[in-house]
């Protein structure tokens, strides 16, 4: 529940039936029928102080009061509210023939970093080999930090994917990441870096990749997730 995070806030206790999805996402089920007219069902939705962003479409929601902000939100049978706050980075397997059988358990060669612009993030992905389960150990997780460096001045933004740390065995040794900036324009690239050397593949929500650097498009983004750090920078203002 929210109040969970913030017991303090008369509001947060108003929302039953939103949570928190992990450390990035909140998810505000619907759990009413539609209207018959409008074909849309509502439930109400709270959110902490600070900037949103609809994880599907890229809206943009501003809560300024430390109150938060509560509202209706309308959606159809297929849509779900899901809020993922500025700053926030939410790394998500690609297509399940990319990355080997359906429903295969092996940690995926092709992922994608939702990133959401408006404030600095971090985020570390930890993954195992699957034979960890029964007793977690830390000594058994592969760990790959991301982080987000947000300038709103007009600066160069930088979005950075660090080496694999820890259990290197356990994530595949090449990777393909597609970054995906969503909530903004489309945006201007200076360049894409890995391990000192030009790369690809940069968008923004709702478009085709937007390609600089090296050229190499059968292999875009695609770099050795065991020793070599990721990196794409954006102008700001372009």
């Amino acid at each position: 529940p929210m109040y969970w995070q913030s017991p303090e806030n008369v509001t947060a206790h108003g929302v039953e039936h939103e949570f928190r999805f992990g450390t990035e996402l909140i998810v505000a089920p619907i759990v009413t029928p539609s209207d018959r007219n409008a074909q849309l069902a509502k439930t109400d939705v709270w959110l902490p102080q600070g900037t949103w962003f609809d994880f599907f479409t890229g809206r943009r929601y501003e809560a300024g009061s430390a109150e938060g902000r509560k509202f209706e939100a309308w959606r159809g049978l297929d849509g779900i509210p899901v809020f993922e706050k500025a700053g926030g980075i939410v790394p998500l397997p690609l297509d399940e023939e990319l990355n080997g059988s359906l429903n295969s358990v092996d940690n995926p060669r092709y992922l994608e970093v939702a990133v959401f612009p408006g404030a600095n993030g971090a985020f570390d992905l930890k993954e195992d080999d699957g034979t960890n389960q029964a007793q977690p150990s830390d000594s058994a997780l592969a760990v790959t930090h991301m982080d987000f460096r947000w300038e709103a001045d007009g600066a160069v933004n930088a979005f950075e994917i660090a080496p694999v740390a820890g259990n290197v065995a356990a994530v595949p040794q090449q990777r393909t990441w597609t970054v995906t900036f969503t909530g903004v324009a489309p945006v201007a690239v200076d360049g894409w870096w890995r391990g000192g050397r030009a790369g690809c593949v940069v968008r923004h929500r709702g478009a085709e990749p937007v390609r600089h650097g090296c050229g190499c498009a059968g292999h875009a983004g695609r770099v050795d997730s065991r020793d070599e750090r990721t990196a794409v920078r954006r102008r700001s203002g372009d």
